[in-house]
């Protein structure tokens, strides 16, 4: 079985991060019957670079430019499509659309089979608290664009999805049903499995809170300094300081910083910038508590690795949370700071609340599949694909 693995679009988020967990767990499995092209962005390969040994990198083909740019990833698109051809694949598989171009032998009467994952929350489940967040106009552009992913998305026949209350959404956009769609859990990457378990200290006087990603919109980081300012009033005893991982020359965390300022609580926020995957897990040994304020997402690996590292969440309770975490969070109205601050305190405070919380996270991450696991099923169904198309 041949397959070329595209990644060539992935150069921000958590899915550069899924796409090198699983070529890693590729390389190290070596499985006879199976013939890879790796075809990756400069960001895959670089994440590539530090979990794989010197000796255990595969060959790549680096793209620079991503394809999905209309009009500059012209050339990126003729060079996949060549690479494709030569390499005669069995099968594509675009870890996460959508993806702009039709690969060779699409649309003929035995068409190439294409496996695209998708979690663009924003395309298959929207809400109204994260359209109400951005106004009008962007919601204008948001549903416009949702038309163009679905309309990309429809490149691709077969689908992977990370969790069921995105599927919906996604069958109604691609025009797809059960039969094309495969369900398969996100997970934490194994660097979050195998790193050193510290206890926090919840006695101490500094409790510290992580707020992992990247600061798009629909994160709500902004409301950061509204929660920090709430837990001044909230809980004098202890100081609060709030680790974002936002880039440090970016609007986002300009934006919250000044915020903050203004409510008199600079103090209590910071940033690390971006960081390396491998050096993650040391962020959330030395933290207390993980704050996902989040609106909208279809699986973020911080839940699971959090729970990997035990540490308890706090997030908005809201219907995908849900989906991913069952008890094992703690819940506020997406909206309220005071209502966030609450929960906070209460997770410092009540040490029964806490080891219910990472008791329930230990059974949550045992029903996920490890990075392993993932890895199997994914295969298992590209090869249930080839069967069905062959027959």
């Amino acid at each position: 079985m041949k397959i070329l693995l595209n990644a060539t679009n992935l150069v921000v988020g958590g899915g550069i991060q899924v796409a090198a967990s699983f070529i890693v767990e590729a390389v190290r499995r070596k499985e006879a019957d199976i013939e890879w092209l790796f075809c990756v962005s400069a960001q895959v390969a670089g994440t590539l670079r530090k979990l794989l040994r010197a000796e255990e990198m595969p060959p790549l083909e680096i793209f620079e430019r991503n394809p999905n740019h209309l009009l500059a990833g012209r050339a990126a698109r003729k060079r996949l499509r060549g690479l494709a051809e030569s390499f005669k694949a069995d099968i594509i598989f675009t870890v996460f659309g959508p993806f702009l171009m039709r690969f060779a032998g699409q649309g003929t009467r035995r068409p190439t089979a294409h496996l695209a994952g998708c979690a663009v929350g924003w395309s298959t489940h929207p809400n109204r608290l994260v359209y109400e967040k951005i106004g009008r106009l962007q919601t204008l552009k948001r549903k416009i664009r949702r038309v163009w992913d679905f309309f990309c998305l429809r490149r691709a026949r077969y689908f992977w999805i990370e969790s069921d209350i995105a599927r919906e959404g996604l069958k109604r956009g691609a025009g797809t049903d059960d039969a094309h769609v495969r369900t398969i859990r996100n997970t934490c990457a194994g660097v979050f499995l195998t790193a050193e378990k510290r206890e926090a200290d919840f006695g101490a006087r500094e409790i510290r809170v992580l707020v992992m990603g990247n600061p798009y919109v629909h994160k709500n980081f902004d409301i950061v300094p509204d929660v920090l300012a709430a837990l001044k009033r909230r809980d004098a005893s202890r100081s609060y300081v709030f680790t974002l991982t936002a880039p440090e020359d970016g609007e986002a965390w300009r934006s919250i910083r000044a915020r903050a300022e203004a409510l008199g609580a600079a103090d209590g926020v910071r940033t690390v910038g971006k960081v390396a995957l491998a050096d993650c897990p040391k962020l959330y040994s030395e933290s207390h508590v993980v704050f996902m304020p989040t609106l909208l997402e279809t699986f973020s690996a911080t839940y699971p690795e959090a729970m990997a590292m035990r540490r308890p969440v706090v997030t908005t309770d809201l219907n995908f949370a849900h989906d991913i975490c069952g008890n094992a969070a703690a819940y506020y109205s997406p909206l309220s700071a005071e209502d966030a601050a609450g929960k906070i305190v209460r997770v410092v405070e009540d040490s029964a609340l806490r080891e219910r919380l990472l008791a329930e996270g230990e059974r949550v991450l045992a029903a996920l599949p490890s990075p392993r696991r993932k890895y199997e099923l994914l295969v298992s169904y590209m090869r249930e694909i080839l069967l069905g198309e062959r027959a």
